[in-house]
């Protein structure tokens, strides 16, 4: 017997402490899918313009009736919940990856998440265009594509709206460990890795019930 969300009593979920450690992850995918700095750099194009600039960001399987034929893809997604690239890359991606952990864990919260984001661009994107280059480097960017979208992501972040906004203390860059590294997971990707960390993190019931009514989960 298979139990759905609507089956559950919401109060049950909005009191489990481990539902931040996803919920979060898909938070920060949408506040970077809202960012046009971002996504211009990490899905210029949509894989599939037969659907939605949501569905080609976060990827997964959709289907829909097109001029009469049913039409069903798996799409890759461009920001990944996961710390890694998931199946077979067939062209030159960009792709924002990710990953939270926790400290601590009360009866009700978590305490001091962090997390890390990963940057992968393909060897044939790394290099930004002539265009590109102008137009971030104008806005005070700059190196290759893994570092301006760092940059970027980074800006995102660090918004006084944004890092004051999931704990009683503001999101930071975690010193403990190295904040920002280098990752490459193989001949053809060059990665970056911020690493952040929240102290005291805490999502309210009101943020958790919205994001639940939104059907996000």
């Amino acid at each position: 017997m298979v139990i759905t969300i609507s089956e559950l009593d919401k109060q049950e979920i909005i009191n489990d402490p481990l539902w931040e450690l996803g919920a979060f992850k898909e938070m920060l995918c949408t506040l970077f899918m809202a960012n046009k700095e971002i996504t211009d750099l990490v899905m210029p194009v949509l894989d599939d313009k037969d659907f939605s600039f949501e569905e080609n960001w976060f990827g997964g399987i959709h289907e829909k009736t097109i001029n009469g034929e049913h039409k069903k893809v798996n799409l890759q997604g461009h920001c990944l919940m996961t710390p890694f690239i998931e199946g077979v890359v067939s062209s030159a991606k960009t792709f924002i990856a990710m990953e939270t952990y926790c400290d601590k864990v009360t009866a009700k919260n978590i305490k001091n998440l962090s997390f890390q984001i990963y940057i992968y661009a393909h060897r044939d994107s790394i290099r930004i265009s002539k265009e590109e280059k102008q137009k971030y480097y104008g806005l005070g960017y700059a190196g290759n594509r893994c570092d301006i979208i760092t940059m970027a992501i980074n800006r995102c972040l660090m918004n006084e709206d944004v890092k004051s906004k999931f704990g009683i203390g503001n999101l930071a860059f975690d010193n403990e460990h190295r904040p920002i590294g280098t990752h490459v997971p193989n001949n053809n990707y060059y990665g970056r890795v911020l690493s952040y960390v929240v102290p005291d993190f805490y999502i309210t019931s009101k943020m958790r019930r919205e994001f639940i009514n939104a059907g996000k989960l």
